[in-house]
């Protein structure tokens, strides 16, 4: 006998035990299937073979549980962090519209100061804004947005509900420059409103002070009063404040007093302007300050 015819003899009785037990297992199956639908006798054994497995089922099921966990926690995490990101957004652009509202409502109560001041005035006048200052620390130069197209002429003098700004010296079509009065290079008549004595206001380079010039020591001037342009110099309209004398100096060599005085306009801070169309200029240089 062969090798071959040996392997086959064995083979054969191996696979009548595979198929009876196969049948014993379906059967088995088929019983057991019957019982469970049919019968309560199965169920301490399912619920014996259920507490062996549930532990393992859960051991079997952690990890896809976790990362379907972890993929809500992240998704809930991004979420929650593009809400507040969200929310920050909003509240930072809530703030500007309230600064910017706080600044529209301000610029509508210094405009309506202007418009009522403009009604009293007796010479017809245009609102202006300041656009721009100079970048030079000894000059008082601003740029409006008003030119030769809206009849700005250079000397024409510019105001606010304060009092005295300035004078306009460079016009454009659309633009215009004017001179503020702490300007160094600016010098104009003014007269104390108490009494009327005169004398000339000359910028400093400094916003909060002017010098007062030509007034004689022994001159009925103090500390507080209200200083008004004069109108002799034809530069302002007569009697619009200019400034408060804030400090008087004699000196016995000198025949003029030494006076200080601050500026009823806040110069460095007004937006807001009223340009003076019909005062008739007066085109002479700038007069010379007397010797102190």
């Amino acid at each position: 006998m062969t090798q071959s015819s040996a392997q086959k003899k064995q083979l054969i009785p191996n696979q009548s035990i595979i198929t009876i037990k196969m049948v014993i297992a379906v059967l088995a199956s088929v019983v057991l299937l019957y019982l469970d639908a049919r019968t309560l006798h199965t169920m301490p054994i399912k619920s014996s073979v259920n507490s062996v497995i549930y532990p393992i089922k859960l051991l079997a099921e952690l990890p896809s549980t976790l990362g379907k966990q972890i993929k809500i926690w992240a998704s809930d995490k991004k979420e929650l962090i593009d809400t507040i990101e969200q929310l920050q957004n909003r509240q930072y652009i809530l703030e500007f519209e309230v600064q910017r509202n706080a600044s529209l409502l301000a610029e509508n109560r210094r405009l309506r100061l202007l418009l009522r001041s403009s009604n009293t005035l007796q010479y017809p006048s245009i609102i202006a804004e300041i656009m721009s200052t100079n970048t030079n620390p000894y000059r008082f130069i601003v740029e409006l947005n008003r030119g030769s197209n809206d009849a700005v002429e250079v000397h024409q003098p510019i105001i606010d509900t304060s009092g005295v700004i300035g004078q306009i010296i460079e016009v454009n079509p659309r633009s215009s420059k004017a001179i503020l009065i702490s300007d160094p290079q600016h010098i104009f008549s003014v007269q104390v409103n108490r009494n009327g004595i005169r004398g000339l206001a000359q910028g400093t380079g400094n916003s909060q002070s002017l010098n007062i010039l030509n007034i004689p020591i022994d001159e009925d001037i103090k500390v507080g009063d209200l200083l008004i342009s004069s109108g002799l110099d034809q530069r302002f309209p007569q009697g619009y404040p200019v400034a408060i004398v804030t400090s008087i100096e004699h000196d016995p060599t000198n025949h003029f007093a030494k006076i200080s005085a601050k500026p009823t306009a806040e110069l460095n801070k007004t937006r807001e302007v009223l340009v003076l169309k019909s005062i008739e200029p007066d085109l002479s240089p700038l007069p010379e300050a007397a010797a102190q």
